[in-house]
């Protein structure tokens, strides 16, 4: 049988016939055709020659190259007749031994010669000579001086061309010396040797398993890449994005396999396991790298950045702690905001968060202060950086910026003298007992000042809720028994209780001067009532100022009168938005009732009100809560029903409904749609069913029990699957739980529960307004920085009755451009209970010109790029990103662009912007080639200034 006739055989028995017939092959011009398109370079013959060699078990390889001669000599098996008669038909042959394999890489490269129009190739082998030349069949003949190895001869004849043709020499050489660096074999090139070449990286590491050797490491400016070897050749080179330290590796493979360009090794087992063998070595020399950075302050320097973006990517804390990874934990290579500053080790930080609860970093440097309680301070100011240690930390890491910063200085008597009056631009000034209280800019946080015998003691930013007062108050206050601070005593106490008298006259004479122009003030007006219309106005105002309960005094206290018959100036200063015009509360009085409102960031007719969460708490407390309905409210269109008359019309609104139908319950509306989808919710509260749900199918079939059962069920599960992602195994349990618990309670009760209230902070918005929802009607108090009892006071408010949500305006010192904690509380009977999603990360829009912040977050194999990108001046509005490929603009080909206006709550939560700023972008198909490239992305400024290349970029594809 011959060699054609066997291969067709071999691949007869691995298929499954769907034809029969004949065919015919012509041996030259397939020949012929495989001389043409072999090899991509024709010169790289010289390649598959040094493969041949190592094939055959050659020790040494001996290249003469000139401009028309190449000479190869090695030694080691030498050929049979046989292999030399059959040459070509290896190249038709499937998998062979590993000797055999040297007959095809023969053939391959003379048959590549062949195309270089040589003037004749002998290769002289054992005792036979094989003679080809070009146009001519092959001779051989018997050697009369048998070879013990194998000499082969390409001679270019003499022609005009000659000197074009000397490039060849030069070629064939640069191919060797390129290629053959890191072969083991001893190669020489006209004597002199260009292999052997050392692999040194540092950390380096050896690699050898079965049929895998070679050595790996890192070097510093290079892009982590694995470069392929096979039989002595380095064949192809793959990006190695291992992790962020550039981890390079150099490796033959003995089971590899070149694809038929003889220029790539194809993907398989194989390759696979190299890949893995690779991998397995990076530890070591992770931690050979390390060990040497601990000795040599070089190489700790040069890999700084690398190491520490090396240890975020880090998924599991314990290999910090005790595993292989101490060693990266144990350099010392983040730096410090407090102390020296010296740069301290992630073990350090760990130390740190075990003392003092959570990793405590600051955007600034404080040389030579400590933060109490706190061994070491990070610093950082890049948001990546934050994102992933707050990852790997479980979320314990927190801003002590503002702390160290606002903290008094141990000596606080060396200021000078002040008089206890406010600044002489403050208008209306209220003189105290032994000071003055003022108000300010609007934008400034609220602070009060204590003096003693003239010289500043302490300062505090509260009340907040009541925008731009300042008050400057003296008295025998004493210094706190750690050296700062004030002495929370009876004179303290009553400095605070002297400012809240003198607030009444001042808001009084505020109406009265600026009832001309009210808008700028109409902020101002409506948060002091949201304090004084409420009779324990005094004892809040305490509380906002951390006045301990038990030292607050019993202070004699009317709310202002703000009857439809008031003279009060501040039932005639006009300060509620109606359309167009502002109006005063005596103009409310006599309006119909009830009073409808919609937000304040909506527009509606004029005798339709246009209220804030403030706003719309005075005028409850003022007019009533049953005269205060929402425009388009069911409260406002319907009468009350009772249970049976509820459940009545339910089912026939159900069983008769087209299109949408709405049904309004006391938290948020039920949308019956068409379809049998799944339980969602939209963004305005409402809940969306579908009408061949499950659950509608059996209230149709069942009595009354059964849609009171559905009503609840479906508001509470699908309320809970939105905020606290409960699962449909969870939610079957939880109807079957509310089947039997609610199965015989009406279904608009109103039943207080002793159990904790549930509630969640939903978000907060670049304007600093807070809003969210909870169980109850119940008061929710907000804290920046840290919790209850120890962070700042920053507001209260009162969920209403309409859904149970709230919403709170924050104040202006929080708006800082800083990352800040905001904590939420409901408040019943005086126990505080956490809302879910507290604490939620506020990042003010920026105030300055600044650039686009963002992340590229993935390229994936299918060329789909993933990322979010913002500018803090307009984060409310998506800009656009632009890709560029393996270049910067100017130098990269730019391959297109799309706008980041997709969805993101993760950057919503984290950074407190509002918007929808994520982006996807699939790179064009004619660079997904299979080629190693990069892509870089840029976020464009939308003021059209400095558009920044995107952290995580440039990434590596393809290849």
């Amino acid at each position: 049988m011959s060699t054609t006739d066997a291969l067709i055989a071999g691949l007869a028995a691995e298929a499954i016939p769907t034809a029969h017939g004949e065919f015919t092959l012509d041996r030259a011009k397939a020949v012929e055709k495989m001389r043409a398109s072999q090899l991509a370079a024709p010169h790289a013959y010289v390649l598959e020659l040094v493969q041949c060699g190592c094939l055959r078990d050659a020790t040494r390889l001996d290249f003469s190259v000139d401009a028309d001669d190449m000479i190869l000599t090695f030694d080691g098996a030498p050929f049979t007749s046989q292999e030399l008669e059959r040459l070509d038909d290896a190249l038709l042959l499937g998998k062979v031994p590993r000797h055999a394999q040297a007959v095809r890489k023969q053939a391959i490269a003379l048959n590549v010669a062949l195309f270089l129009k040589p003037n004749f190739i002998r290769v002289e082998s054992g005792g036979y000579l094989l003679e080809r030349k070009p146009g001519q069949p092959d001779r051989i003949t018997r050697w009369h001086a048998p070879r013990s190895g194998t000499r082969i001869h390409v001679k270019d004849r003499l022609h005009l061309g000659l000197l074009a043709e000397m490039v060849k020499g030069a070629a064939e050489v640069s191919f060797l010396r390129e290629r053959c660096r890191w072969s083991s074999v001893p190669i020489h090139v006209n004597g002199r040797q260009v292999s052997g070449m050392e692999f040194a990286p540092l950390g380096k590491v050896e690699i050898a398993a079965d049929g895998v050797r070679g050595a790996a490491g890192f070097e510093a400016g290079a892009p982590g890449m694995l470069l392929l070897m096979k039989d002595g050749v380095w064949i192809e080179s793959q990006p190695l994005a291992a992790g962020p330290l550039p981890f390079r590796a150099v490796v033959e493979g003995r089971d590899l396999t070149k694809d038929i360009s003889q220029a790539s090794i194809v993907h398989d087992d194989a390759r696979k396991v190299v890949f893995e063998q690779v991998l397995a070595a990076r530890a070591a020399a992770v931690a050979r790298l390390c060990a040497r950075a601990a000795r040599e302050k070089r190489v700790l320097a040069t890999f700084e950045e690398a190491f520490r973006q090396e240890l975020m990517e880090v998924k599991d804390l314990a290999r910090l702690r005790t595993g292989d990874l101490r060693a990266l934990a144990d350099l010392a290579v983040w730096p410090a905001a407090t102390g020296d500053c010296r740069p301290v080790s992630f073990t350090r930080l760990l130390q740190c968060m075990d003392a003092f609860g959570v990793v405590p970093y600051s955007i600034e440097r404080f040389r030579g202060q400590q933060l109490e309680g706190a061994p070491c301070v990070l610093y950082t100011k890049d948001w990546s950086t934050f994102e992933k240690l707050c990852g790997l930390l479980g979320g314990k890491i927190r801003n002590v910026t503002r702390r160290i910063s606002r903290r008094p200085p141990r000596f606080i008597f060396n200021f000078g003298r002040r008089e206890a009056r406010v600044s002489r631009d403050y208008k209306y000034v209220q003189p105290i007992e032994r000071g003055e209280v003022a108000l300010g800019s609007f934008n400034e946080p609220p602070s009060l000042t204590f003096l003693r015998e003239g010289r500043l003691l302490h300062e505090m930013w509260r009340p907040a809720g009541l925008l731009g007062i300042q008050a400057v108050v003296e008295g025998e206050f004493r210094q706190g028994s750690s050296g700062y601070g004030i002495e929370r005593d009876a004179n303290w106490v009553r400095a605070i209780v002297a400012v809240f008298e003198a607030l009444p006259e001042l808001y009084a004479r505020l109406a009265v001067q600026a009832a001309k122009r009210p808008r700028p003030v109409a902020r101002a007006v409506a948060a002091w009532l949201h304090v004084a219309a409420r009779a324990d106005a005094p004892d809040r105002f305490l509380a906002e100022c951390g006045v301990p309960a038990g030292m607050r005094p019993k202070t004699p206290y009317t709310p202002p009168d703000l009857g439809a018959d008031s003279d009060h100036p501040l039932a005639w200063f006009p300060w509620i938005r109606s359309g167009r015009r502002l109006l005063s509360l005596r103009e409310i009085h006599a309006r119909a009732k009830p009073v409808r409102y919609v937000d304040a960031d909506k527009t509606a007719a004029d005798d339709v009100l246009s209220l804030t969460e403030t706003e719309r708490g005075v005028l409850q407390c003022v007019l009533g809560a049953q005269h205060l309905v929402p425009f388009g409210s069911a409260a406002s269109n319907t009468r009350t029903m009772d249970e049976e008359t509820f459940l009545a019309s339910l089912r026939d609104a159900i069983r008769g409904f087209y299109g949408v139908l709405k049904i309004p319950l006391d938290v948020a509306p039920i949308m019956l749609v068409d379809g049998a989808g799944p339980v969602v919710s939209g963004s305005d509260g409402s809940i969306f069913l579908g009408r061949e749900h499950p659950l509608i199918t059996e209230a149709l079939s069942d009595d009354s029990a059964a849609l009171k059962v559905l009503v609840h069920s479906l508001l509470v599960s699908a309320m809970n699957r939105l905020h606290l992602e409960i699962s449909d195994h969870d939610e079957v349990r939880l109807q079957a739980l509310l089947a039997e618990s609610l199965a015989c309670e009406p279904a608009r009760s109103q039943v207080q529960s002793a159990a904790p209230p549930r509630g969640f902070l939903e978000r907060i918005s670049a304007e600093a307004v807070a809003t969210g929802w909870i169980s109850d009607a119940l008061e929710v108090r907000l804290y920046v920085d840290d919790p209850a009892g120890r962070g700042k006071f920053v507001g209260a408010a009162m969920a209403r009755r309409e859904g149970n949500k709230f919403s709170l305006q924050l104040p202006a010192f929080v708006k800082d451009g800083y990352a800040r904690r905001i904590f939420a509380y409901a408040v019943r009977e005086g126990q505080f209970h956490e809302l879910s999603s507290s604490p939620r990360i506020f990042c003010s829009p920026a105030t300055w010109q600044t650039s686009p912040i963002g992340y590229l977050d993935v390229v994936e194999e299918s060329g789909v790029v993933r990322g979010w990108t913002l500018d803090p001046n307009t984060p409310e509005r998506s800009i656009g990103v632009h890709f560029y490929l393996d270049g910067a603009p100017g130098k990269g080909e730019f391959v297109g662009e799309v706008d980041a206006n997709l969805p993101r709550p993760d950057v919503n939560d984290h950074r407190g912007y509002p918007g929808d700023h994520g982006f996807e972008f699939q790179i064009p198909a004619e660079h997904l080639d299979g080629l190693s490239h990069t892509l870089h992305a840029y976020g464009l400024d939308s003021a059209g200034g400095h558009n920044p290349e995107l952290s995580g970029s440039p990434k590596t594809f393809g290849g």
